[in-house]
């Protein structure tokens, strides 16, 4: 969540989280098939996941690093206690069932939503 991060920022807000556990939505980094420079491609994949590249993606980006060396600082790291805290309760999604209800759910949106 980016609480912790508007709330640094001074922004009065607060997380509530769901009785049922909160959850967890990734950034992915994905090497796009066929691309003329597929070496390159997997070294960027590669040094994304590095402390030296999500370091700075957790202090200017607000992003919450997957790699657990990542450093932290006095401003940042709140932020990540904070999301530790939350993964206690997270819950995972079945992404299979939900994407067969998808279309059921997009229509319901476009229907209840959209108008």
């Amino acid at each position: 969540t980016q609480v912790t991060a508007l709330k640094i920022k001074g922004v009065p807000v607060e997380y509530a989280s769901p009785k049922e556990g909160g959850v967890v939505l990734n950034v992915a980094e994905c090497a796009i098939a066929n691309n003329n420079q597929p070496e390159l491609a997997q070294k960027l994949a590669a040094y994304l996941l590095t402390p030296e590249a999500q370091a700075p993606a957790l202090e200017f980006g607000d992003q919450i690093p997957s790699n657990p060396k990542t450093p932290t600082t006095d401003k940042t790291r709140s932020q990540v206690e904070a999301m530790e805290k939350y993964l206690e309760t997270a819950v995972t999604i079945d992404w299979d069932q939900v994407n067969q209800i998808r279309p059921e759910w997009n229509a319901r949106w476009s229907r209840s939503i959209e108008r």
